[in-house]
């Protein structure tokens, strides 16, 4: 037993010796405290003065030693992910970036640095639900990296144009900024394998290399950059130039002197230490070096690039007076001296960082951290123009990565490119990425029946994609575009006022530049009113003649068509559909024959098409002859057909895009739904499609069919989009896009909680579930198991929406009751979010809120390890599920009382037939597997609350363990 006395007992008991060391003694350990604490502080002040001199691995191991003595000191947990996020380990950064969150208080600045850190790892549903708690503490800066979290999740689902290729010359060290020299390429690297005679430089005390060089190399046979030499020879070599840019003549070099850290992100946040300087090259060497005039020594002026003629100069700087951190400048050489630099302006510049700037021609390429992309630096392109707006696009995924890609030069002619990128899959720091454009480029121009340009008509690419929307010809009528080589297979339509609209394929193997002929809707209505269209007959297009013939420029010819079957019989109704050659639709004759005009040397492209046959494609300005027959061949296609509605006004949706994806081959068939919502396909026999439904201003839907049998009544309701609330203008509803409703609850750092309107029921054959999780392959059991702790709350089940398997717990007649579970799975499933279901089976309903689970309830945060539990809990074998009105045949599962005790438990209406419960889930596996064999394969293992369950088939005495099972009989009640 110990026994503490107090100081006055102390000195009531002790003689005046004992006393004496009593003090001394509580005196050091006073002083021990004070010294220990000043220790303390003067550690923390140590690791942040290396921390402010970019020192990260210095730094880490000092907070690491502030951290073994004080494990909740706060500001050396933000300091250590802010260590990890700079070092480019942003991976390592997140653990940090937890355990300072859960600080009473937590910095707010965390919760951004948090999502920042997470948007670089890719995870950009975790990233969105920080940024958008961070509007609390900064509204624009929170909104502004939501909606790129919407972008980026939107982009990186897409096949981008490039393709970007790891240079084999990289190294564990940095190699970077990569620039043309001639047809040879100039770049700077830490690497130390390659030793000069007179290198009296050494590595920095704490990581890597301090210095850099620059190295000159080429591409070799193999497509790839050969070994490197040095740039500059052993007399002229200084280290730390670059990046450089050279002039076309290479006679005039800007470089820059740079403090980039082997290891260290080369980032503008955290401060670059950079000065831009000028030389002549006279035979490869440098001469005549000066510093650029408009340097500052409390700014940073870098990242240069020449135009050819060298008197062009665009660089980057963080000087005052911009519009962000670091923007983009141009100066000019008039002869004697550089002009003073002009910013280039919004939106090419923003309240973020702009850097590495490349010109070809009018087109600018440059990288940036607040334009949206998919996290960290991103390559964008623009072009430079006097007067207007320009347009600021981002080049895609492959060039573009969730970490920094920056420093890109490209070569039109050759379609090759290189750029600096810290993203996974490297060999080093920063690599250099050999990026190659891989696209079909197509031109579309627009002519009248005079075949004069008609300008500034719109192309429609929603048949095509969704995302490519609505594009406008140039005052020449002309537009072009690029796709993803071998990708192109889908048509755009051509519309104009006063015009009517016209079809054109775009097809890889077809031709590239495609010429739409816009038919006044004048000279339309008469040729529709004329008897061509059922009798064969000129249409009333075109100026006319003495003998009633109509011309164009003094030329037209009469095409005979016969349509035939294999056997060469004649196929009487078959469609001639001349909608591309602006001439309608013909049907065959009962000889299976049909007639038209069209003007000499024109293009056109017809399709006949019949059902129970494939479509033919004709090109006409391709055949020799004018009279043509056409063999139709028998079509083995299963023909599928419906209507897509407005699932709130049940209203027909025109020009819905529905996509039938084959799962086998991945093979996709297209087609627009028309003015009455009909559409029709037309799919391989005997294979599992999925059939997506899509239209801007709509939830994403889906079904999967068989194809067995055609289906006429193949319809589909469409629900309208939610619309986000996050954002001031209503953001995009398009596939890919997240909405703060999906996102569920924020995460707890939230300072407030803002009022929610109630949401309106769901539409019929609609409802609410909670996706828990999404995996490329079906989830077994063991990945159930970890969710069977939800089945309280309402059913767990499986969707498969385009590659993916997802798995959900509801359903739910109204959101408020989705909300109120997921308030509850939240702290043990982070990611969680509500979604709208379509087409459910009302089976499968949950229509009285869900029962209180036992689901400790908490915050949701996103850095809780630790699971709640049901408790008590035991563990049991669920072989099956049925609605509480439908019968349940009980006999089915008589075979199963050799493993265990057989009992119903009766949730939410529904009767969930069990098997069990036993102490623990290896138990409870063995009894599964056995299930399985016994012919109930979906059986899963599910947590049992320990109470006993309602019971119809037999009590629920604790199971016998499987291997020695139960003998006893389970008879069904009479």
């Amino acid at each position: 037993m110990r026994i503490f006395l107090t100081s006055i007992q102390i000195r009531s008991t002790m003689n005046p010796m004992l006393s004496r060391v009593f003090w001394l003694l509580q005196t050091f350990l006073v002083i021990n405290t004070t010294y220990s604490q000043s220790n303390l502080e003067e550690t923390l002040a140590r690791a942040n003065k290396q921390f402010d001199l970019n020192a990260f691995n210095l730094a880490l191991r000092t907070y690491e030693q502030v951290l073994k003595e004080q494990p909740t000191n706060t500001q050396a947990l933000v300091r250590s992910g802010d260590c990890y996020f700079y070092l480019n380990r942003p991976q390592e950064a997140l653990s940090w970036y937890e355990r300072a969150l859960q600080s009473n208080p937590a910095p707010s600045e965390v919760m951004f640095r948090y999502g920042r850190a997470l948007m670089h790892t890719g995870d950009y549903v975790g990233a969105k639900k920080w940024f958008v708690a961070y509007t609390a503490v900064n509204n624009t800066i929170g909104q502004h990296y939501a909606q790129m979290c919407d972008f980026a999740l939107q982009m990186s689902r897409r096949e981008g144009i490039y393709r970007a290729l790891n240079e084999p010359i990289n190294t564990a060290s940095a190699d970077f900024a990569p620039a043309f020299y001639g047809d040879q390429l100039v770049y700077s690297s830490s690497r130390s394998d390659l030793k000069r005679r007179t290198n009296a430089k050494s590595s920095s005390d704490w990581t890597g290399s301090a210095y850099n060089q620059l190295f000159v190399t080429r591409r070799g046979p193999d497509g790839y950059l050969q070994n490197p030499t040095f740039l500059r020879d052993d007399l002229q070599n200084t280290f730390n130039d670059g990046p450089v840019s050279f002039s076309a003549n290479k006679r005039r070099v800007a470089f820059c002197r740079n403090s980039f850290m082997d290891g260290t992100r080369q980032m503008p946040e955290k401060g670059m230490s950079l000065s831009l300087h000028i030389a002549d090259a006279v035979e490869g060497k440098w001469v005549n070096e000066r510093a650029f005039p408009y340097n500052g020594s409390d700014y940073a002026t870098g990242f240069p690039h020449l135009s050819p003629d060298g008197n062009t100069l665009y660089f980057a700087s963080d000087r005052p007076g911009g519009i962000g951190g670091w923007d983009l400048y141009v100066s000019t050489w008039n002869g004697s001296s550089w002009s003073t630099p002009k910013n280039l302006g919004a939106p090419i510049n923003t309240p973020g960082n702009e850097i590495t700037p490349f010109v070809d021609g009018d087109v600018l390429y440059f990288a940036s951290d607040w334009h949206p992309g998919l996290g960290g630096f991103d390559i964008f392109r623009t072009e430079l123009v006097d007067f207007g707006t320009p347009q600021v696009t981002h080049l895609g995924t492959g060039i573009n990565s969730s970490r920094d890609d920056y420093g890109f030069v490209f070569d039109a002619q050759s379609g090759i490119g290189y750029l600096t990128s810290n993203r996974s899959g490297g060999r080093g720091h920063e690599d250099i990425w050999q990026v190659r454009k891989q696209v079909d480029e197509f031109a579309i121009e627009t002519v009248d029946e005079q075949q004069r340009p008609v300008p500034f008509a719109e192309i429609d690419f929603s048949a095509c994609s969704a995302a490519a929307g609505i594009r406008q010809t140039d005052a020449t009528g002309r537009y072009t575009f690029q796709t993803p080589a071998g990708r192109a297979n889908c048509q755009v339509t051509v519309r104009k006022e006063g015009y009517r609209p016209a079809l054109l394929p775009i097809r890889t193997g077809g031709d590239k530049t495609l010429k739409a002929v816009l038919i006044a809707e004048s000279s339309a209505a008469r040729a529709a009113s004329s008897p061509f269209s059922s009798g064969g007959q000129a249409p009333v297009a075109y100026s006319r003649t003495d003998d009633d013939i109509p011309v164009q420029m003094g030329a037209i010819e009469r095409f005979t068509i016969t349509v035939t079957d294999p056997s060469g019989r004649p196929v009487p109704g078959a469609e001639v559909n001349l909608t591309a050659c602006e001439l309608g639709i013909q049907r065959t004759d009962e000889n299976g024959r049909a007639a038209f005009y069209y003007p000499a040397g024109s293009e056109c492209n017809l399709v006949i098409r019949k059902d129970g046959h494939e479509d033919a494609f004709i090109a006409l300005h391709q055949q020799a002859g004018r009279d043509l027959a056409v063999r139709l061949k028998t079509s083995s296609r299963v023909l599928y057909s419906g209507i897509v509605r407005d699932g709130n006004t049940n209203r027909p949706i025109a020009d819905a895009q529905i996509t039938a994806r084959s799962r086998s081959d991945n093979h996709e068939t297209l087609a627009l739904s028309d003015a009455n919502g009909r559409y029709t396909l037309q799919l391989k026999p005997n294979q599992d499609y999925d059939i997506f439904f899509e239209k801007d201003g709509y939830q994403k839907g889906s079904v999967a069919v068989f194809t067995v049998a055609p289906d006429d009544n193949l319809s589909y309701a469409l629900s309208p989009a939610r619309p986000a609330t996050y954002s001031v203008t209503q953001p995009s509803s398009s596939p890919g896009m997240i909405s703060i409703e999906d996102l569920g609850t924020a995460p707890s750092a939230t300072p407030s909680k803002q009022k929610k309107s109630a949401s309106p029921p769901a539409a019929k054959g609609e409802a609410f579930a909670i996706q828990l999780a999404a995996n490329p392959e079906d989830f077994s059991a063991s990945k159930l198991r970890r969710y069977s702790e939800f089945t309280s709350l309402g059913n767990l089940y499986t969707v498969r929406e385009g590659n993916l398997y997802k798995l959900r717990l509801g359903a739910y007649t109204t959101r408020e009751q989705a909300d109120a579970v997921l308030v509850q799975i939240s702290p043990s499933v982070k990611d969680a979010f509500v979604v709208r279901e379509t087409q459910v089976n009302p089976e499968a309903l949950v229509t009285e809120p869900p029962l209180s689970s036992s689901l400790a309830v908490k915050s949701p945060t996103a850095y809780s390890t630790t699971s709640s539990t049901l408790t008590p809990q035991k563990y049991a074998v669920q072989v099956a599920s049925s609605a509480v009105d439908k019968p349940l045949r009980l006999n089915d599962y008589t075979r199963l009382s050799s493993i265990g005790n057989t009992y119903i438990r009766t949730e939410n209406n529904f009767m969930h037939v069990r098997l069990g419960p036993w102490d623990t889930p290896t138990q409870a596996e063995a009894a599964r597997t056995e299930a399985a064999r016994l012919g109930f394969p979906g059986a899963v293992v599910v947590v049992e609350k320990a109470e006993n369950p309602s019971s119809t088939l037999a009590s629920a005495a604790p199971a016998t363990t499987p291997n020695t099972y139960s003998t006893s009989s389970v008879t069904a009640p009479g």
